[in-house]
């Protein structure tokens, strides 16, 4: 007997298949979508590593600019772009973040608001660069292919901590010598009576230079350079120049009567053996900045000699006559330099100052020794937010200018002069610089707000990386909308100049972009150089390979640097800098445009959060 089944049968049949086909078909997206945000997280992981790995590797300074002024507010130095912060440190054209724009932002929905809650706050949202990764020079790199990444968007979530300056703007301390050397010297802006004090001695040969620590200590004069009344010359500068026998004795002589000058006598430096503390009969603080200088520049000059005098006559010993260099009484006790008393003084000088920047970290008498730099040679000194700021007006113009008073761990001693305003007292309880006080009765700000030793919990120093998937890229605008707002800090600016506008100051020094990290707009390799909105004129698919700073007028290399378009205070010159033509965004050298009209407002979906510890005192690791 046969047996089929009923068409009944076959249509329940075919329900079921169909219920199943369905289900299929109905889980298949969400499966997707776990997929993709998978990726995602996976991308976010990669992402956040290679920023926190950055913030502690990329460099940490801006070589090409200036770090010294007469008021803090007249160099870049303390501004807030160079903040040891993850997002100020990392949005820059070559560390890889960059703000999505404000205008796009915007349109970015969020759990809880969170995202419109950090922009209302002030804070950025961030997407990727185009490249691969970050650091390398955007010029050597192919046309960026299509990047996934770049659909992901992250923000900094938690405020800052105050960080310790970096740079104290008025001088730059550590100054750094090797031991033995003779008083500091080098290349200075020609500006006398301004940056430069009236009758500083000049170097000799090749590029002109002043000596300019003896503006701490005028005893160091004549050890560089000193003419007596008879004509003869004494010191390094004369040496350097006549580079004989005779010279060397002179400068031997000159750093003797720099001994005698500050109290020291033979017994502490005329011995045979190595140095390992301060002399004990010269104890007091203020004594002990002398003995180190004394070595350095007395064991300088004393190896000198070897070159002119062999190892049998050092070894015999040579006479150092003495003589009252500038004719004031002051003479030294005889001296013979012998070959062990010349290798002990220059063990002796290692020795001092390396002691004298162990004992003295707040004593900034003596320049530390450039063969042991090391990060406790940089002092603790934080803002006082708490008091009234310094207040005064920025170089050559009415405007005004504040910045908050600094506060050391520790009273600084011998502050000294800048190298770079060496003309110019720093501030301090000087009556003479009555401008830098208000409601305190100091230049420096109260003690008691000094924080940066205080205790703290790990909570208090966590900040959070949070990162969102959305597809921003899609909109009309995405390469024509302004860049986020560029802060006026990022403009690198020298210091003040004796005839310089305030226009040449935005120019000088000028824009090298391979040595200025924290400056310019963070799209600037990408920025577009003239008004591309208008879609009839410029189409999508429009190669703008010509219209685009970072790639007009060949690579940006040492001897190519295309930055004309955007300098000094012309309006065109402002539009570029600051992004307000847009951008290649994801740099492909095309002009795109997505199909989500600005109108349309968009999701972003959580992706993953990473706790982070904020710096407080600058860090590198290498």
């Amino acid at each position: 007997m046969s047996r089929a089944f009923t068409l009944f049968e076959v249509a329940i049949s075919l329900a079921l298949v169909a219920m199943g086909v369905t289900s299929v078909l109905l889980l298949f997206p969400t499966g997707l979508k776990t997929q993709q945000m998978a990726r995602y997280r996976v991308y976010a992981s990669a992402k956040a590593l290679e920023m926190v790995d950055a913030y502690n590797t990329f460099p940490t300074a801006n070589p090409s600019l200036e770090s010294e002024a007469p008021n803090p507010w007249d160099v870049s130095t303390g501004r807030g772009n160079m903040a040891f912060d993850l997002e100020r440190r990392l949005s820059s054209f070559r560390f890889g973040i960059m703000p999505v724009p404000l205008d796009i932002a915007r349109r970015i929905d969020s759990e809880g608001d969170e995202i419109a809650r950090v922009l209302g706050e002030g804070g950025r949202l961030y997407y990727s660069q185009p490249l691969a990764t970050t650091g390398f020079m955007e010029s050597g790199l192919p046309t960026a292919p299509p990047n996934e990444a770049q659909r992901l968007v992250f923000t900094v979530v938690g405020h800052a901590q105050s960080n310790a300056i970096a740079i104290f703007p008025w001088k730059a301390w550590p100054y750094y010598a090797p031991f033995p050397s003779p008083p500091a010297h080098g290349t200075h802006g020609r500006e006398p009576g301004f940056s430069e004090p009236l009758g500083a001695i000049e170097t000799v040969g090749g590029k002109r230079g002043i000596l300019f620590e003896d503006s701490f200590d005028a005893d160091m004069r004549p050890v560089f350079w000193c003419r007596r009344s008879d004509g003869a010359e004494y010191g390094y500068r004369h040496h350097q120049v006549a580079g004989t026998r005779d010279s060397a004795i002179r400068y031997c002589q000159a750093a003797l009567w720099y001994c005698a000058r500050k109290g020291l006598t033979p017994a502490f430096y005329d011995q045979a053996t190595p140095i390992t503390d301060f002399d004990p009969a010269a104890t007091p603080p203020d004594m002990r900045w002398k003995q180190v200088q004394a070595l350095r520049f007395l064991a300088h000059a004393t190896t000198c000699l070897t070159t002119y005098v062999d190892h049998a006559t050092l070894s015999a010993g040579l006479a150092i006559p003495p003589i009252d260099l500038i004719e004031d009484g002051t003479t030294p006790a005889p001296y013979t330099a012998t070959h062990d008393r010349i290798v002990a003084l220059h063990d002796s000088a290692k020795n001092l100052a390396m002691l004298f920047a162990a004992s003295h970290p707040y004593d900034w008498a003596v320049p530390r020794p450039l063969e042991r730099a090391i990060m406790m040679d940089h002092p603790l000194i934080e803002w006082d937010m708490f008091s009234d700021p310094l207040r005064g007006t920025i170089w050559k113009t009415s405007v005004s200018a504040a910045q908050w008073r600094p506060v050391p761990a520790r009273p600084i001693e011998n502050i000294g002069r800048s190298f770079q305003f060496s003309n110019l007292p720093i501030p301090s309880d000087d009556p003479a610089w009555e401008w830098g006080r208000s409601s305190l009765p100091s230049f420096w700000g109260d003690e008691a707000h000094f924080t940066l030793t205080n205790a703290f919990e790990p909570s208090e120093r966590c900040r959070q990386l949070v990162f969102w998937a959305v597809d921003w890229m899609a909109y009309e605008d995405v390469e024509t909308a302004p860049s986020a707002p560029v802060d006026a800090c990022r403009y690198p600016r020298g210091a003040p100049r004796l005839n310089a506008s305030f226009t040449a100051l935005l120019t000088s020094p000028p824009f090298f972009d391979w040595q200025q990290y924290s400056y310019r707009n963070p799209e600037k390799v990408m920025l577009f150089k003239q008004d591309l909105s208008d879609p009839v004129a410029n189409p999508t698919g429009s190669d703008v390979s010509t219209r685009i700073l970072g790639l007009s007028g060949g690579p940006t290399t040492l001897g190519s640097n295309p930055r004309g378009d955007q300098e000094g205070q012309a309006a065109d010159a402002r539009a570029v800098f600051s992004g307000l033509y847009g951008a290649d965004r994801n740099m492909n050298r095309r002009l795109d445009r997505g199909s989500l009209p600005r109108s349309t407002r968009v999701r972003a979906m959580p992706v993953a959060r990473f706790n982070f510890y904020d710096l407080r005192v600058p860090a590198a690791l290498r």
